[in-house]
C-alpha cells in the first residue's frame, strides 16, 4: 500500500509499476521499487527538474507518472538500448493505430551528427531481414512488457498519451528530437519511395495507414521548423527543407494556399542561398508547380516547369529521370490546355528515354504510355489510344494485379474507347467487369465505382436498352448525392443526364399515344 499510496493511487504509474515489478522479479520487489522510484525522482536529469518537464501544463499529468515512466525508460536503455529508440520512435505517431510496417528502420547506431537519406530504402538480404524482423520482435515485447505499448489490432499499436508525452519530453530536453521526427517523416513518406521502387501492394497499404498522421506530422514539422530557426537560421538549408516537408504535408491534404506560401518562401530563399539551379532549389520550384497544377493555374504552373526543365536538361541531362518527370509534368499541363500535339510530342519523347533507360517493363512506364494514349483519345485517334490502353491493361494486370485500382482504371480507359467507337458490347463487357471489382476493392459508393456506373448507364443507353440505364442512372445519381452532394459536379452532370433521358422517354411514350 505504501507504494500505491506513493504513485498518488493513478492507474497509468500502478500499472507501470506493477509491470517493472513483474517482469524483473525475484530481484525486484515493491519495497526495492518504492526506493527507485524516490531516487529517481531527485535525479538531476529528472524530467521534473528539466524546463520540459514542469508537467503540470500538461492536463493529466502527475508526477508518479513522470517518475514511473521514468524508471521504466532508463531500466529499458539499460537492458537494450535499440527498444528505447523504438519507442521514441513510435513516440512520434499518434497514440493509436501506429502501422507497425512503419517501425522497421528504427536504428540503435543512429548518431545526432548522423545524416540518413530518406530516399533510400535498403531491402537487405533475406538474411538481414529475418534478423531485424527478430529484434523488432524482441523489442516489441520488451517495451509491451513494461506496459509501454499495447497491440489492440493486429498489425496496429498503441500507447498511452502520457506515455507518448513523456518520451517526447525526454527526447526535447535530453535526446535528438530533429533525429526522431527526420525519420518519422522518412517513414511518412515510405508509401511514396515504395512506389516509385514498383512495390505497389507495400505502397498502397502505407498510403492507407498514413491517413490521420497528417495531423501529427504538421506538429512535429512545426516544432522542428522552430528549432531550425533558432539553431541555423532561416535560411539554412536543413531549416529550408523542413519548411519544405511542411508544404509537402499541406500539399497532401490538398491545403494548396497554405502549401503555395511556404513553398514560394522555401523557392525564394533556396535561390538566393544556393542559387537558381541548384538541386534543392530546383525541387522547391517543382513543387510549387505542382501545386499550381492542382489548382489548375495552367500558365504559372507551364513557366516553373520549363525553368526546371532547361535546368535539369543543363545540370543532369535531358535523359536523367528527374528531367523525364519534368518532361512528363509539362507534357500534362499543355494536355490539360488541350494542346495535343505539344503533350504528344513530349510524352513520346519520355516514353522513348524511359523504355531505354529503365526498360519496358518500369512501372513509371505504365504512366507515360496511359498518358499518350489519353492524348490520342482526346483527338479521337481511338486505334492509336486502343492499342496503347491495351498495353497498360496488360502490363498493369501482370504487373500490379487484376483488381489494383490503376489496372480498373486502364480497363475503364479502354471501356471509354471502346464506347465512343461504337463498340457496344466490347464496352459493355469491361464495364461489368470493371465496375463489380470496383465495387469488391473500393466500396459500392466510392467516387470512382460510380463513374463505372455511369459509365456503363451509357452503354446501356447506347445499345438501346433505355430502361436498364435509366435505372443505373437513377441508382448512380441517388448515391451520388449522398456521398458527394448536390451540387457536386459529377452529381449535377447525372441528374442532368437522367432528365435528359427521362425526357426522351416521355416525348417517345406521347408520340407513341398520340
Amino acid at each position: 500500500m505504501d507504494l500505491v499510496r506513493a504513485l498518488d493511487c493513478i492507474p497509468l504509474a500502478v500499472n507501470q509499476a506493477a509491470a517493472y515489478i513483474n517482469r524483473r522479479s525475484p530481484r525486484m520487489t515493491a519495497e526495492l521499487y518504492l526506493n527507485e522510484f524516490h531516487r529517481s525522482e531527485k535525479r538531476k536529469d529528472s524530467l521534473l527538474r528539466s524546463d520540459k518537464g514542469d508537467l503540470g501544463r500538461h492536463d493529466g499529468v502527475s508526477n508518479s507518472v513522470v517518475v514511473t515512466w521514468q524508471v521504466t525508460f532508463e531500466q529499458i536503455r539499460r537492458e537494450q538500448p535499440r527498444a528505447a529508440n523504438l519507442l521514441s520512435l513510435m513516440s512520434q505517431f499518434q497514440a493509436q493505430n501506429i502501422p507497425e510496417i512503419m517501425l522497421h528502420s528504427y536504428n540503435d547506431d543512429i548518431t545526432p551528427d548522423e545524416e540518413k537519406d530518406g530516399n533510400v530504402i535498403d531491402t537487405g538480404s533475406e538474411s538481414d531481414e529475418e534478423s531485424e524482423r527478430g529484434d523488432f520482435e524482441n523489442d516489441m515485447d520488451i517495451l509491451r512488457g513494461y506496459s509501454l505499448v499495447t497491440l489492440p489490432t493486429v498489425g496496429l499499436y498503441e500507447m498511452h498519451s502520457l506515455v507518448q508525452f513523456c518520451t517526447r519530453s525526454w527526447i526535447s530536453e535530453f535526446g535528438n528530437p530533429a533525429q526522431w521526427s527526420r525519420l518519422f517523416m522518412n517513414m511518412a513518406n515510405l508509401a511514396s519511395t515504395y512506389r516509385n521502387q514498383g512495390r505497389w501492394e507495400e505502397a498502397e497499404k502505407l498510403e492507407v495507414e498514413n491517413q490521420g498522421q497528417w495531423e501529427e506530422a504538421e506538429k512535429l514539422e512545426v516544432e522542428v521548423i522552430e528549432a531550425h530557426k533558432a539553431k541555423l537560421g532561416a535560411d539554412y538549408p536543413d531549416t529550408l527543407t523542413s519548411i519544405g516537408n511542411l508544404a509537402s504535408t499541406y500539399r497532401n491534404q490538398g491545403r494548396w494556399e497554405e502549401a503555395e506560401k511556404l513553398e514560394v518562401e522555401v523557392m525564394e530563399m533556396s535561390k538566393a542561398k544556393l542559387g537558381a539551379n541548384h538541386p534543392n532549389t530546383l525541387t522547391s520550384i517543382a513543387n510549387l508547380a505542382s501545386t499550381y497544377w492542382n489548382q489548375g493555374r495552367w500558365e504559372e504552373a507551364e513557366k516553373l516547369v520549363v525553368e526546371v526543365i532547361e535546368a535539369r536538361k543543363a545540370k543532369l541531362g535531358a535523359n536523367h529521370p528527374n528531367t523525364l518527370t519534368s518532361i512528363s509534368n509539362l507534357a500534362s499541363i499543355y494536355r490539360n490546355q488541350g494542346r495535343w500535339e505539344e503533350a504528344e510530342k513530349l510524352e513520346v519523347e519520355v516514353i522513348e528515354a524511359r523504355k531505354a533507360k529503365l526498360g519496358a517493363d518500369h512501372p513509371d512506364m505504365l504512366t507515360s504510355i496511359a498518358n499518350l494514349a489519353s492524348t490520342y483519345w482526346n483527338q479521337g485517334r481511338w486505334e492509336e489510344a486502343e492499342k496503347l490502353e491495351v498495353e497498360v491493361m496488360e502490363m498493369s494486370k501482370a504487373k500490379l494485379g487484376a483488381n489494383h485500382p490503376s489496372t480498373l482504371t486502364s480497363i475503364g480507359n479502354l471501356a471509354s474507347t471502346y464506347w465512343n467507337q461504337g463498340r457496344w458490347e466490347e464496352a459493355e463487357k469491361l464495364e461489368v467487369e470493371v465496375m463489380e471489382m470496383s465495387k469488391a476493392k473500393l466500396g459500392a459508393d466510392h467516387p470512382d465505382t460510380l463513374t463505372r456506373m455511369a459509365n456503363l448507364a451509357f452503354t446501356w443507353h447506347g445499345q438501346g436498352r433505355q430502361e436498364d440505364a435509366l435505372v443505373l442512372m437513377q441508382d448512380c445519381v441517388y448515391l451520388r448525392q449522398k456521398k458527394l452532394g448536390h451540387t457536386h459536379p459529377h452529381t449535377r452532370s447525372s441528374v442532368a443526364t437522367l432528365q435528359s433521358w427521362q425526357a426522351s422517354r416521355l416525348a417517345v411514350e406521347d408520340a407513341s399515344s398520340s
